[in-house]
């Protein structure tokens, strides 16, 4: 390795290093390791501590740099390659008489580009890798194909094509008021539900939580109205006899 580059953690670890001696035998072992691949051995015990902090990033220089040299190699030989292929060619094609030019092109089906609808089929099978990833973080997994082909036509749509973060947020904003709220399984949206209905755009952070309703609802059922007496004070007699209450 003809050279590597020398960060200013490495200095501020040895500036760290108590004593000239152990500082050196760092620095040392560094440069060793790191030019020649050299496993250094030490006497100074805070020269080894502080080597093997920076090691494994002096490892990943001296990766970095064989796997340059190989790459250069290869290249230098591909060039080599390339170049006895063209001058052999040249020679040869001086025996080679031209064809005559003429005005009539022959198209064959060989010539013809058969993966033109090939991006539409990748597009779907992009789409299919998204709608996976959503599907797992939704609760309810009922009705998945139905659920599926809704989420390609939210995407694919031309007018305010739909975001796959958006339907991400939807699932996350959900999953939160089902676990405050405390939803039963049977009371969550199926999964065609939720994609056919675009359910993402519902706003799921004020729906009221299953205990506060519950506790309002105990509050009223606490009460033991007498409405017959109730009736004849809001209407001032009463309404079985006539007389005033």
């Amino acid at each position: 390795m003809e050279g590597f580059t020398f960060y200013r953690s490495y200095m501020e670890t040895a500036q760290a290093i108590p004593g000239p001696a152990a500082r050196l035998e760092f620095l040392e072992a560094v440069l060793a390791f790191t030019l020649d691949g050299t496993e250094p051995e030490f006497t100074e015990p805070f020269a080894k501590v502080a080597f093997s902090g920076v090691r494994p990033n002096l490892q990943k220089s001296r990766t970095k740099s064989d796997a340059r040299k190989i790459k250069s190699n290869q290249n230098s030989n591909l060039i080599s390659k390339t170049e006895n292929q063209n001058e052999s060619k040249s020679k040869t094609d001086l025996s080679i008489k031209p064809k005559p030019v003429t005005d009539t092109v022959t198209v064959t089906d060989t010539d013809i580009n058969t993966n033109v609808d090939q991006p539409q089929a990748s597009g779907h099978e992009y789409l299919a890798t998204e709608f996976e990833e959503l599907w797992k973080l939704y609760p309810r997994k009922d009705g998945k194909k139905a659920a599926f082909a809704a989420y390609v036509r939210a995407r694919t749509r031309k007018k305010d094509p739909v975001k796959k973060v958006d339907v991400y947020m939807g699932i996350v904003n959900y999953n939160a008021m089902i676990k405050a709220s405390g939803t039963p399984a049977q009371y969550i949206m199926q999964g065609s539900t939720f994609f056919r209905g675009e359910r993402w755009t519902d706003d799921f952070s004020h729906r009221p939580r299953d205990a506060d309703r519950n506790k309002f609802n105990q509050g009223m059922e606490s009460h033991d109205y007498d409405f017959d007496a109730l009736e004849k004070e809001l209407l001032g007699h009463d309404p079985n006899t006539g007389g005033t209450a």
